[in-house]
């Protein structure tokens, strides 16, 4: 089955039929018309790229059955501005919402393992909590996320990569959790709202 379109002054809504169960890459790259997607229970994955460059979708919501979001899902959704996930995600690609502008709030679940490269950079959030089933924040994950005030980090963290936070200018408040042990290159370069920083002995 097709998806169903509905067509108005204000864009396009799509309903995709509920026997999907993949979103594929590219899927929907540069639709300049759509503004909000429904998405199926059954969905396993979003695809690399499957939303890319949607200037104007402001809003999705991720399925439970959905336990991978691939990489550059979402890159350049610059209207972007709610994201409900799935409680059943485990990977989030590199670039997945990057440059994501508007986003100023998401939640990540806890059943979530890996973020990618890049994966929030740009992106409008003033708080963050990382899941303690992510075991390394990936390099420039949260690069130049202006707006980030606040990073929640859980006990079982052991990495921060090169530049994850870095020219997080208004990024004041983080604690270092004591299961950490690698903070690579620039991880909080530029951070000039950071006036105090803790660094646990686990870090070698």
């Amino acid at each position: 089955a097709a998806a169903e379109t509905v067509q108005s002054s204000e864009g396009t809504v799509y309903t995709l039929p509920a026997n999907v169960s993949r979103i594929e890459e590219y899927a929907f790259y540069g639709d300049g018309e759509l503004r909000e997607i429904r998405i199926p229970e059954g969905v396993t994955e979003i695809g690399d790229y499957a939303f890319a460059n949607c200037w104007y979708l402001t809003e999705i919501t991720i399925p439970e059955s959905v336990t991978k979001i691939g990489a550059h899902a979402f890159d350049n959704c610059v209207s972007l501005k709610t994201v409900q996930l799935s409680d059943n995600i485990t990977e989030m690609g590199e670039s997945a919402f990057y440059r994501c502008l508007n986003l100023t709030e998401i939640t990540l679940p806890g059943s979530l393992e890996k973020i990618g490269e890049a994966a929030f950079i740009y992106c409008g959030m003033r708080e963050i909590t990382i899941p303690k089933g992510v075991a390394e924040i990936a390099r420039m994950a949260f690069y130049h996320c202006d707006q980030l005030e606040t990073v929640h980090l859980q006990e079982g963290l052991r990495g921060i990569g090169w530049d994850a936070f870095s020219e997080c200018a208004s990024l004041s408040d983080i604690r270092l959790p004591n299961t950490l042990e690698r903070i690579e290159l620039r991880a909080f370069a530029h951070c000039t709202s950071l006036k105090q920083l803790t660094i646990p002995a686990s870090v070698t």
